[in-house]
């Protein structure tokens, strides 16, 4: 077995691709786990049972590992395949890689993984959405940087802050105008957690009450907060 995972040639790269993909599930779905889990006790809030968040915890652990593993191995299976494919044309030499490699590589990988197999519908929206504003974000850098935006936005001369003053402040605009007047009407259209977080923060404090100051622990922490932050030495 440890042939197999220790070996050099492509079948071990690609165990151990499927090995990070699970380490990566790991590394991240236990921490939020844990945070899932104080979440409720530090705020005075209702939860299941801590047998079934461990249980939860664990599924999702394992899924979300399960998924990132697959598209891990199948982006570096296909990513050779497309360079053998090339270098038996003769158009590259051995194992090079290509940017059109890696592109369809990685469009077959999460067509097989997010789009074929119909399973963990909300946890991939989670990931997709997770990578999708981080894609976002990169590809308005890089039209910058190639110079695809000017001479309105150049990569000299600021102009990174000036398209990132842009993307925020039209985020901003979008996000708010589609929470207020379109994620009641439309459920679903927006995640159902950011409609939450929002309703909670731009809705919460309209109604009065003195159960709000102190009811769920918020004051309370707010204030240790403060006192660690300047009481400390």
């Amino acid at each position: 077995m440890s042939f197999l995972f220790e070996n050099e040639m492509f079948v071990g790269q690609l165990l151990r691709a499927m090995r990070q993909g699970f380490y990566f599930g790991v590394e991240t779905r236990i921490p939020y786990s844990l945070t899932t889990m104080i979440r409720p006790i530090l705020f005075n809030k209702t939860s299941r049972s801590l047998r079934l968040q461990i249980k939860w915890a664990a599924d999702q652990t394992l899924q979300h590992g399960w998924i990132i593993g697959r598209i891990s191995l199948l982006f570096k299976l296909f990513e050779a395949i497309l360079s053998k494919i090339s270098f038996t044309a003769g158009t590259t030499h051995p194992n090079i890689i290509l940017p059109w490699h890696s592109a369809i590589a990685g469009g077959l990988a999460g067509y097989f993984v997010m789009v074929r197999d119909g399973t963990q519908v909300n946890l991939k929206r989670q990931i997709n959405m997770a990578i999708g504003v981080r894609t976002l974000y990169a590809m308005g850098a890089y039209a910058v940087r190639s110079g695809y935006l000017s001479p309105m936005l150049t990569s000299a001369d600021n102009g990174y802050s000036k398209g990132q003053a842009m993307w925020y402040t039209v985020l901003w605009a979008v996000v708010m105008w589609h929470w207020r007047h379109e994620s009641s009407l439309n459920p679903g259209e927006m995640n159902t957690a950011q409609v939450s977080q929002m309703n909670f923060i731009y809705n919460g404090g309209d109604v009065p009450g003195s159960n709000k100051w102190f009811g769920n622990n918020y004051m309370m922490l707010l204030l240790g907060l403060v006192a660690v932050k300047f009481g400390m030495k």
